[in-house]
């Protein structure tokens, strides 16, 4: 990963400008962009045929840019066999002529939906009250009464300190738009104003323009300065050229045209975001500096992060050309620390802010359970990919331990139906589905949580309740970072039951003094909210 984080910072520092962050591959992200995976696979498939133990290898399901790639990276000491030239020539043509139908529908699904929204209100965009603070935020389900996703109830908190500041969430809305609008616009005391709902129509037609031009690459410097990089530039120009079809170039665009007439109707003197360094925040970034260079803005490191977050890490000199905000808010010291000692960010962006989801209440007691029958909640996130492995993990475990009894928290995004018939029946008899439920209520039944990526296990160790890591994903996607306490880890079945002996054999005390360094670890992770916590977002 970290020759792949060098590479697209050095693509990165040479391109640095709009509409070259508006490529999601830009941001490193392994979620966001399937560029990441892809140069892992071939740099595997490079190093198994350069081991000299395999005479052939058939590699089978590569996309068109990797099997150039492979090419590229092989050529001296292999033969590589590529599809006829006709095939892979077809191949790209019909990419392109594919990201164009896709920007086009995109534009108009966007066009009738926010367009409309604006003649039902009878509000134009550019005739909002202005606002002295905005939070921007994503609204991408059902808003429920615990306050915002990502700012919790940061408004209220706001108000207390400054009465007299108005504050309203800016939201970048995802599909399906009527639904999704249709539930923001009822939102109170805090008013919930669709980014979009701001754009002209010929902003639309010139995001679309430019998307369009955006296939071709033309303003992309893809060279590099070793071979390897070199023997990459197909693969990179395969998943920029994805980027346009499918992963929000156009909606990067949109946003730095959308940010920048908000900034210009609501005056505000602070934004806030959800910090994450992902293409569409370089784009609201840029705009609302264009626009208003007086504003202020505030980055919200909301959540936990782990190794695998590359793009919250820079090289030595890609921050200086990286847009940032004035000022990154961490959710605590832990993630302070981590961001300043690995991601090379300018002295003194960082600041100890506070978790603003996250209620802390008196953690469990650690009720002993015998090694043979314990309870085990399993906490999904992520990708599908961790959804099937980390099942297919625990049904292994599950016949060695036949009393294991296993609840399964998935992740919204990633439901079991998404898993193949097989495993789905498999948990269908042999485990719990907790999908919908409280996660309290969860880890009041539980005796410990295993996980691989998720958050859970933060909040598990808040409530007193140990967690074992499932070491399977290569990309070390823990968000335990640094020395956490009453945590174990598993790399495979045998290791995972040497830690349900570990536990299960503790005595009282031993347990009351790991779980209390446990809760500490997190409240120095997830740090409390106070009068100068929240300050943080507004000094």
């Amino acid at each position: 990963m970290d020759w792949f984080s060098d590479w697209i910072g050095e693509m990165n520092i040479r391109n640095a400008d709009l509409k070259w962050w508006a490529y999601s591959s830009t941001g490193k992200n392994f979620l966001s962009s399937a560029l990441g995976a892809r140069v892992l696979e071939v740099l595997a498939i490079r190093n198994l045929a350069r081991s000299g133990r395999y005479r052939h290898i058939y590699v089978r399901g590569a996309t068109c840019g990797q099997m150039k790639s492979i090419s590229g990276l092989l050529h001296e000491e292999y033969s590589v066999q590529l599809p006829i030239a006709i095939y892979l020539k077809f191949n790209e043509y019909a990419s392109h002529a594919l990201a164009i139908l896709r920007t086009i529908f995109q534009a108009i699904r966007i066009w009738g939906a926010f367009q409309l929204l604006r003649a039902r209100r009878h509000t134009p965009g550019s005739h909002q009250p202005p606002q002295d603070i905005v939070l921007f935020t994503y609204v991408d389900g059902s808003l429920d009464s615990g306050g915002d996703r990502y700012f919790g109830d940061l408004p209220s908190r706001i108000h207390e300190r400054e009465p007299a500041s108005r504050t309203a969430y800016v939201a970048y809305v995802y599909t399906p738009y009527r639904k999704r609008l249709r539930e923001i616009t009822s939102v109170s005391p805090t008013p919930y104003l669709p980014l979009y709902q701001f754009l002209s129509s010929g902003d639309l037609l010139q995001a679309v323009g430019q998307t369009v031009g955006a296939t071709f690459l033309r303003n992309a410097n893809l060279g590099a300065s070793h071979a390897d990089a070199e023997a990459m530039k197909d693969l990179l120009r395969e998943a920029l050229l994805e980027d346009v079809s499918k992963r929000g170039y156009l909606d990067n665009l949109l946003v730095y045209a959308g940010t920048a007439r908000m900034i210009r109707c609501l005056s505000p003197r602070i934004v806030i975001y959800p910090y994450e360094n992902k293409s569409l925040e370089k784009a609201l970034l840029l705009a609302a500096r264009a626009a208003s260079p007086k504003t202020k803005l505030i980055g919200y490191q909301h959540t936990s992060i782990t190794p695998r977050h590359i793009g919250l890490r820079f090289g030595i000199t890609e921050a200086a050309r990286t847009p940032l905000p004035d000022r990154i808010v961490t959710v605590g010291n832990i993630t302070r620390s981590y961001l300043e000692h690995f991601g090379n960010y300018p002295p003194g962006i960082l600041a100890t802010g506070c978790a603003l989801r996250q209620s802390w209440e008196a953690p469990f007691l650690q009720k002993p359970f015998a090694r043979e029958r314990p309870k085990v909640l399993l906490a999904l996130s992520s990708s599908v990919g961790e959804l099937v492995s980390t099942l297919e993990f625990m049904r292994q475990v599950k016949e060695r331990l036949p009393g294991l009894e296993l609840g399964v928290r998935p992740h919204i995004n990633f439901p079991l139906q998404l898993l193949p018939a097989a495993l789905r029946e498999w948990v269908k008899h042999s485990a719990i589905d907790l999908t919908g439920t409280r996660l309290r209520e969860n880890l009041a039944w539980a005796d410990l949580t295993a996980y691989v990526s998720s958050t859970v296990a933060l909040e598990s160790l808040m409530m007193g309740r140990p967690v074992i890591y499932l070491q399977i994903d290569p990309s070390n996607p823990d968000p335990l970072l640094g020395d956490a306490r009453f945590r174990w880890s598993a790399g495979n079945v045998d290791a995972f039951l040497d830690a349900l002996s570990s536990l299960a054999a503790l005595n009282p005390e031993q347990i009351d003094v790991m779980r209390n360094q446990g809760v500490d670890y997190v409240r120095n992770y997830l740090t409390p909210r106070s009068t100068e916590a929240i300050a943080s977002f507004l000094q």
